[in-house]
């Protein structure tokens, strides 16, 4: 079995310092949630940004100043977003074109031309995509696209749950959920899950058994436990580290995650 990839999720669009205090909103805040993360085991971060009054933007001025100094203290592979938001895809797609990560988020439920020209931008400039798989039917989309020529694999899927801490969820519902992507996804294919709320850590496990990988940090979950809101990133990236070697798998370094991703 392969090494365990964690990914820090620092900040994203929705939670706000009314929240939680703890989330990361100025570029030094997410540089720092993110380096400690590092420091703690995860090799790969995913990347949002925020403007100065902390709104979500694709402004690639707003990326800059948090991936180029990450980039300068330390290897940490670098995802952006480019979900979210509305705006052309075009637009989305400047902050790759500008910073050259290593991996991009794609959302494939959009129009069709705008997916194959995100792919198509991906490809070009070596930037691996991200395949966002919130339930099984995203993931049969994908493989019509590889049928089409529009994605090649193997891909890298990332396994949204829900992370409302109002809906709780049964864990069965959960595990069963996972299970069925699972089986729906290609061969050779690589995936991650993320969020869960309540269920996050449940669900980590069970990757980490299965042989997946794991996302976890500010942006997916703002509670280590019921009561508890969590000071930063790597509370969550060390828990589930923890847990792994517990469970004898060793945790990725960013070479063996490279290696993995096939990046």
């Amino acid at each position: 079995m392969d090494e365990l990839i964690i990914t820090v999720a620092s900040t994203g669009g929705k939670w706000k310092k009314i929240d939680s205090p703890y989330v990361p909103m100025t570029p030094e805040q997410i540089i720092e949630d993110v380096i400690e993360a590092f420091e703690v085991g995860a090799s790969l971060a995913h990347i949002h940004a925020r403007d100065e009054e902390g709104n979500p933007s694709f402004d690639p001025k707003y990326f800059t100043k948090i991936i180029d100094p990450i980039r300068k203290r330390c290897p940490i592979l670098i995802q952006i977003s480019t979900g979210h938001l509305e705006g052309k895809i075009q637009d989305k797609m400047v902050p790759l074109l500008k910073l050259k990560p290593d991996m991009a988020s794609l959302n494939i439920k959009g129009p069709i031309e705008q997916i194959c020209m995100a792919a198509e931008i991906m490809k070009e400039h070596g930037v691996k995509p991200v395949i966002e798989a919130f339930d099984v039917s995203m993931i049969e989309t994908s493989k019509e696209f590889i049928k089409g020529g529009i994605l090649e694999g193997p891909l890298f899927y990332e396994m949204v749950f829900d992370r409302e801490r109002e809906k709780p969820r049964p864990i069965i519902l959960d595990v069963e959920d996972l299970v069925s992507r699972i089986k729906a996804m290609p061969k050779e294919s690589i995936w991650s899950i993320t969020r869960g709320g309540d269920n996050q850590l449940t669900l980590g496990i069970m990757a980490t058994l299965l042989g997946g990988h794991v996302r976890v940090g500010l942006e997916d979950n703002l509670y280590l436990d019921s009561q508890e809101l969590a000071k930063s990133s790597s509370k969550f990236v060390h828990r589930i580290a923890d847990k792994a070697k517990g469970l004898g798998r060793k945790i990725a370094s960013v070479d063996e995650a490279r290696k993995i991703l096939k990046l």
